[in-house]
């Protein structure tokens, strides 16, 4: 009975120990940044998305975790993940890569907005990678566009 008390008890404590750093957050957006997924951008959106709840939520006292925020690592992996290479080779292939390239450049103007917002500095290569996400569409969002 007391090995088992030690054993859930050890359990337990690993279990609360057990804090996302950044590098774990950053390893799944470069996972989705080199899928093959038409919807990787959406992904890794999506996920960093859930990495700012997170962290919000424990700023907010409701989990034990310590918070680790994005980094450009962060913000690079997920705008490689909206850059679309065109597989194309029919013509159900081309619609479809249309419709990913749309989609990623949604989420690079997106994330762009939220970047203005934080205290992120941007280098040549922030820049020119955000360039290369949103304009790689020509149907880009107009100014009233709701994107």
């Amino acid at each position: 009975l007391e090995i088992s008390e030690r054993s859930d008890n050890i359990e337990q404590l690993a279990l609360e120990n057990l804090n996302p750093s950044a590098e774990h957050w950053n390893c799944v957006l470069q996972c989705w940044s080199i899928s093959t997924d038409r919807d990787r951008g959406f992904h890794a959106y999506s996920f960093l998305m859930s990495w700012l709840e997170w962290n919000k939520r424990c700023e907010a006292g409701e989990c034990s975790s310590k918070v680790s925020a994005p980094d450009m690592t962060s913000y690079h992996s997920v705008l490689w993940a909206c850059l679309q290479e065109s597989r194309a080779s029919d013509g159900n292939d081309k619609i479809e890569d249309a419709r990913a390239r749309e989609m990623g450049s949604g989420v690079a103007i997106r994330l762009w907005r939220g970047v203005e917002k934080s205290n992120l500095s941007l280098d040549a290569a922030s820049y020119t990678l955000f360039l290369r996400a949103i304009c790689q569409t020509s149907e880009l969002p107009s100014k009233s566009s709701s994107c």
